[in-house]
Order: C-alpha cells, then structure tokens, then sequence
C-alpha cells in the first residue's frame, strides 16, 4: 500500500526532471516537482537528482537557495534520496573541482576521480548496467532487491565512504565502489540511476517512498 507522504522532486536545472517524475509515478501519483526552496518544508521525503559538474551543482543549489534547506530538511531526520551527482552532492568535497566547493556534508567522505583508481584498460566515464552487490542488506533502501541485481551507471566520479555507511557497490575493472549508501537513519545515495533501471530502479524509489522507519 502506497503511503499517503508528500514526495518532492527538487529541479535545480542538473537533471532530467521528467524521467525521475516518471519513474516515481510508477510508485505514488503524490510527487510534485519542487523549483522553490520555501516548498521543500511542506514535503516528507526529497530526491535530488543531478548529472554534470559538482561545483556548478552546489553553486546552483546556494544560488537558488536550495543548500541549507536540504541541510536542515535532512537535520530534521526528513528522508532525502540523492541520485547519481545528487548522492555525491551529499558528501563534503569533490575532487572534480580540487576540493575547493564544499558539499552538503550529510556524509563523511570525498568525490574521487574514478580513473585514478582503475586500470588503464578500464573505460571512464562508466557508463551502463553493472551489478550491485548488496553489502547490507538490512538497509530499507533495498528491501526485495536480490544481490547482483544489475543497475544503469553513467558515472566518472565516485564517492568514498566509511565503511558503516557503505550499503552496495558496484564493480568497474578490478575494482569496487560505492554504489548506494546511507546515513543510517534517512539520508540515502545511489550511484546509478533508478529512473533508467527498470524494474529494480522502480524497486529502489519504492523502497524510498514507501517504507517506513
């Protein structure tokens, strides 16, 4: 049974806005498209979608004013799913921009250039289905989704992680790396995009909407 809670979209000009709409209305018709930062106090749960730079990314969010209400809206223990770009938004520096621009520092850690950690051979950007394996698996965020389910990658960054925080990797080259992780209470990230992964990207926005703490 879908949960009656008011879902927000927050559309900050770095995402396919439509395709993440679409993928929740799968879930719940109760979702809206937030463009304001005064709207986010009248939602339950934010998703924060991104593709592109880091630091133009959080330039945008202050300039908009969306940085220190995603913060506080996080603080009140408010649930916030960050995709692709929007989960590394969600840690403290990126390397994308010589850690110069800080992040939301939701999460302990920094964005690393993910060539710096693959062999040479090893195609950056990674782009495509890889596998995720589920390195928690008592975390709400993938609740019915089997281990070495296969998740849509469009990434040249990633994002290191403590290991508490750590809920799923996936593999590139020889390598793992952070493919969905968590705050452990309602700060959540996912590497991959679950707009463009079919039934299981579907399962994840479920998990999110739905369960309840």
């Amino acid at each position: 049974m879908v949960s009656n809670l008011k879902i927000g979209i927050i559309d900050y000009s770095f995402c396919n806005i439509n395709s993440v709409l679409s993928a929740c209305h799968d879930v719940t018709r109760n979702v809206e498209v937030i463009t304001k930062p005064q709207e986010i106090k009248n939602f339950d749960k934010l998703i924060l979608p991104g593709v592109g730079n880091f630091e133009s990314a959080i330039l945008k969010l202050t300039n908009l004013g969306f940085y220190e209400t995603l913060i506080e809206h996080a603080k009140k223990e408010k649930d916030l799913l960050g995709i692709c770009l929007g989960m590394q938004l969600l840690f403290e520096n990126s390397e994308e921009d010589g850690f110069v621009r800080k992040g939301l520092g939701l999460l302990s850690g920094n964005v690393l250039d993910l060539s710096n950690f693959v062999e040479k051979q090893v195609s950056v950007p990674h782009m495509g289905w890889s596998e995720v394996y589920i390195y928690n698996k008592d975390t709400r965020i993938v609740k019915n989704i089997s281990d070495k389910s296969s998740f849509y990658f469009a990434n040249s960054y990633f994002c290191e992680v403590i290991e508490k925080n750590l809920v799923g990797t996936f593999e590139h080259g020889e390598k793992n790396f952070s493919a969905i992780v968590t705050n452990n209470n309602n700060v959540f990230g996912v590497q991959f995009h679950p707009e463009k992964s079919q039934s299981n990207g579907v399962q994840i926005l479920r998990n999110f909407i739905d369960v309840k703490k």
